[in-house]
């Protein structure tokens, strides 16, 4: 726990000292003329996203042969999403799962509603991100992130899934723990979990193809949202001139990219570094890149972080083995 809190500073103490080295009435200014207008677009692009995201996992539940009400799964996205926003590498997706067991009557095949629509995300962002890498270096040859750097990153991560879905492998590895550190009153319920999760997963995979290809299918359209939600803010602080919406295909998915780094929370600082860099490419000065930095924080972040919030407090969860209870 301390490493992780150790790891998150570094975020935070990169945004103190780029803050330290930019003119601070210069930023505060841009943000006080910036177009309330196109800002309140990008802030009702971000809740039809969100809105779109609930949809999404609700295909993927139907793939597992169960079903959540539409407005139930939008409100438990927001809500997750809140729980995500401030924690490092967005851990707080999977207490979707504890709202949904109740449907599932199994926190293990809710887990692997879960899993399987972070899987779709992640694995479409790393597709996205290698096109970006790659038109970068066509653009303006130069080398964002060094493609054998991020093959490595991504041949991990497909080797981490695999070894993840192996059933007795992970049986073996967590056997010890699970001798060791699960109370007696648990053991049961964490042993049927655990298998439910890899039946269910296997069984979404085999039966479910129709509903986990349009799950695929909406979060493509969601990244095209988040383009225009982006272009929305870069119009919103008059910079439409000068950035291209093609450059905006590049700096999204590396965006989002950075927010899988364990070293912030909500890409505080990471975000800011990496805007300030690219978009340098146009010549566009540090205070107005930290700007749009912020207000992508504010409106893309933070926002549906707020709804979920308020959400949240209507209907608190219970984070455990047990049933949770409506």
């Amino acid at each position: 726990m301390a490493k992780k809190k150790l790891l998150v500073l570094i975020g935070i103490a990169l945004f103190a000292f780029i803050l330290l080295n930019i003119n601070i009435s210069k930023l505060l200014g841009i943000l006080a003329n910036a177009n309330p207008a196109f800002f309140a677009a990008a802030l009702g692009i971000a809740l039809v996203t969100g809105i779109m995201k609930g949809v999404k996992w609700q295909q993927v539940i139907r793939a597992h042969d169960s079903d959540f009400p539409l407005l139930k799964c939008i409100k438990v996205f927001f809500i997750g999403y809140f729980i995500s926003v401030f924690t490092p590498a967005r851990i707080g997706d999977f207490a979707r799962a504890f709202y949904l067991q109740k449907n599932t009557k199994s926190l293990g095949k809710a887990l692997s509603t879960v899993f399987i629509d972070r899987l779709i995300d992640v694995s479409l962002l790393f597709v996205l991100g290698l096109l970006a890498i790659a038109g970068f270096a066509l653009l303006f040859d130069i080398v964002v992130i060094p493609l054998h750097y991020l093959a490595l990153i991504v041949l991990a991560f497909i080797a981490a899934v695999f070894l993840f879905l192996r059933r007795n492998f992970i049986g073996r590895i967590a056997r010890p723990f699970y001798n060791m550190f699960v109370p007696m009153e648990h053991k049961e319920k964490l042993k049927t979990s655990f298998h439910d999760f890899y039946d269910s997963f296997a069984h979404a995979i085999k039966k479910g193809k129709i509903h986990i290809s349009k799950a695929v299918a909406i979060a493509v359209f969601d990244w095209l949202l988040a383009i225009v939600f982006a272009y929305m803010l870069i119009i919103a602080l008059n910079l439409h001139a000068q950035i291209p919406i093609i450059f905006l295909f590049l700096l999204v998915p590396i965006a989002a990219l950075l927010d899988l780094l364990p070293i912030s929370i909500s890409g505080i600082g990471t975000r800011d570094a990496a805007f300030i860099f690219l978009f340098g490419f146009y010549s566009i000065a540090p205070e107005m890149a930290i700007a749009y930095s912020l207000l992508y924080l504010f409106a893309g972040y933070w926002f549906s972080a707020l709804i979920g919030a308020l959400l949240f407090s209507t209907e608190p969860v219970k984070l455990g083995l047990s049933e949770s209870n409506e």
